[in-house]
């Protein structure tokens, strides 16, 4: 089964990175939040649930953080 998500950075500070998620990236479907520091507690503003789009920004968000040092402005998921 293939997997999409895109990613846009909109906010970041000392304790949190905030991305835009969507299986199209001109209609992002919410904001995801990750905390600096416990990047496991990340959730989406406004909802319970954790879309699939949502988990692999995080995970590709994190991955090039952990590479680089810097969170990436913009982030691409495809399996």
């Amino acid at each position: 089964m293939a997997a999409v998500a895109y990613g846009s950075k909109v906010h970041t500070d000392d304790a949190t990175v905030r991305y835009t998620f969507s299986v199209d990236p001109a209609v992002p479907e919410g904001e995801v939040v990750i905390p600096v520091d416990d990047v496991d507690g990340w959730r989406v503003d406004g909802r319970e649930d954790k879309p699939s789009a949502a988990r692999y920004v995080v995970m590709k968000a994190y991955r090039e953080w952990s590479r680089t040092g810097e969170w990436p402005e913009r982030v691409a998921f495809q399996s």
